[in-house]
């Protein structure tokens, strides 16, 4: 679809879905900005009482134990979102496969606790991974009744329920910090977020789930393939560290994931909310094709929006960003973090598809997607470490993610029938704009003293107004369609009239 396609007015019912879309994402959002908020202060503090190596050991810890737990993650609570009309048999039957999963693959983790340990060669994985075979067993005995919220796009209750458990980790870690002085500090954290977030299932939602599993096969049918795609998600998501973790020290591995997380944390904390509420508002119009491929071109453009403003942005000041949060002992991470926030943009237009084929239940192509992201990524990292350093490690992320996302947009739109002037007209303006913010910002950078939190703080303030005065600025020229810029500021503008008027 052309850009001057998107300029006619949507429908009612496309009005009505691009509003919850819009709502239910600032909820999710600002659930996981509340979440990864409070993982900046534990990270900035936790840098100052711990070292790099025990980033890197608890990183292998919890890659390994999620390499196993994500064959619980089977879309048993998609099914009773994507079921038009769940009874309670559904809910007691999703409950009972949850349970029975976490706690086999709780056990499978405490088993191969000392066998990881050889393979990393590293013993502290065997006492941290028996530990970590508890998270399972918590999260699958949570009470089924908070898919609801979801299911009714109730995002705010959702924000609590996500929150509380960050919370609790939060509030855990930072405690037990001064007095382990060591990994098992956030060790412990991990546990208790997963027992608060036990404890809310059921103090949120009435429902009470009882041990059912006449319901199975019509369940088990929808999740086969959802498990496919969670787990080769999964592995294109730790396959770094995996590569690492096998060939480099705890400290390369720790070095490495801190940088990639500050780099790509914050477009993923944004992407992810609109993934957790897209799958729910396409599945309600996923009937009528039209209203759908119009919402989900507002989607991308809003996706690419976001993805230039922090991709580049994070690159701009890495240098200062580094520096202020995690300290001098962190140096080495900083053209890391200029590599690797190239992704937030890649991640940002990838994220949107999946929701979509999931709603059009294609989750066996999101599968075989997912898995050759995973191949082009084994094939461009593992040359690069051997031969070259972490810089050439992260590059060869970059370019491996890049090509998965030219390959996925091909098979999509070969699938979906939508054009590919959907998912590109409104990305020159995003483009553009984080043009002019580069330029502002490196021009801010120039003239500001050396001081790192001074010159942080100046960056972002200015960078920010010139990617969205710019970005206002080209969309008025471009005769201010009806794109996802007008819904931001008809959004600002009714917000706006609601103040005045209170």
């Amino acid at each position: 679809m052309a850009e001057s396609e998107t300029t006619q007015d949507p429908k009612p019912q496309a009005v009505s879905i691009q509003r919850e879309i819009l709502i239910g994402t600032a909820w999710v959002a600002a659930a996981r900005w509340g979440i990864r908020g409070l993982g900046v202060i534990s990270t900035i503090v936790l840098a100052r009482l711990l070292v790099p190596a025990d980033f890197g050991l608890v990183a292998l810890a919890t890659m390994v134990a999620g390499m196993i737990s994500i064959f619980g993650e089977v879309g048993l609570l998609l099914h009773l979102i994507r079921e038009r009309d769940p009874d309670r048999t559904h809910f007691d039957t999703v409950w009972t496969l949850r349970l029975l999963l976490g706690g086999g693959l709780g056990l499978v983790i405490f088993l191969a606790a000392p066998f990881a340990a050889d393979w990393f060669g590293d013993p502290r994985l065997d006492p941290v991974l028996r530990v970590l075979a508890l998270p399972p067993l918590l999260q699958g005995s949570q009470n089924t009744g908070i898919a609801w919220f979801r299911k009714n796009l109730d995002f705010a209750r959702d924000f609590r329920f996500l929150v509380a458990q960050k919370i609790a980790a939060f509030a855990v870690t930072l405690s037990l910090a001064p007095v382990f002085w060591n990994y098992w500090a956030l060790v412990a954290g991990i546990v208790a977020g997963n027992v608060m977030g036990l404890v809310m299932s059921f103090a949120m939602h009435p429902f009470r789930p009882r041990f059912d599993l006449s319901r199975t096969r019509a369940v088990w049918s929808f999740s086969t393939w959802t498990l496919a795609h969670h787990l080769v998600d999964f592995l294109s998501r730790q396959v770094d560290t995996l590569i690492l973790g096998r060939y480099k020290t705890s400290t390369e591995v720790g070095l490495y994931t801190v940088a990639y997380d500050l780099a790509a944390s914050p477009i993923i904390e944004l992407a992810l909310p609109a993934s957790r509420v897209l799958f729910p508002a396409f599945a309600k119009i996923v009937d009528d094709r039209a209203e759908m491929t119009r919402v989900f071109a507002r989607v991308v453009a809003g996706m690419a929006i976001l993805g230039m403003a922090l991709g580049p942005g994070v690159a701009l000041v890495a240098r200062d960003a580094v520096a202020v949060l995690l300290g001098a002992a962190w140096t080495a991470a900083v053209p890391l973090v200029e590599i690797l926030a190239i992704t937030g943009v890649i991640y940002a237009l990838w994220q949107p598809i999946f929701p979509l084929l999931t709603a059009l239940s294609r989750p066996k192509v999101s599968a075989y997607l997912t898995l050759a992201q995973v191949v082009l990524l084994v094939a461009a990292m593992l040359p690069a470490i051997h031969y070259y350093d972490l810089a050439a490690f992260a590059i060869a992320r970059v370019l491996a993610m890049a090509a998965a996302l030219v390959m996925t947009i091909a098979v999509f739109m070969r699938i979906t029938g939508i054009a590919l002037g959907t998912v590109t007209a409104s990305l020159w303006r995003p483009t553009l704009a984080a043009i002019v913010m580069a330029g502002a910002v490196v021009a801010t950078q120039r003239v500001m003293p050396d001081i790192a939190a001074l010159r942080l703080v100046a960056s972002i303030a200015i960078g920010g107004v010139a990617y969205v005065a710019s970005l206002a600025g080209l969309w008025y020229l471009a005769g201010r369609p009806s794109t996802i810029e007008a819904d931001l500021i008809a959004a600002a503008q009714a917000k706006l009239a609601q103040r005045r008027a209170g």
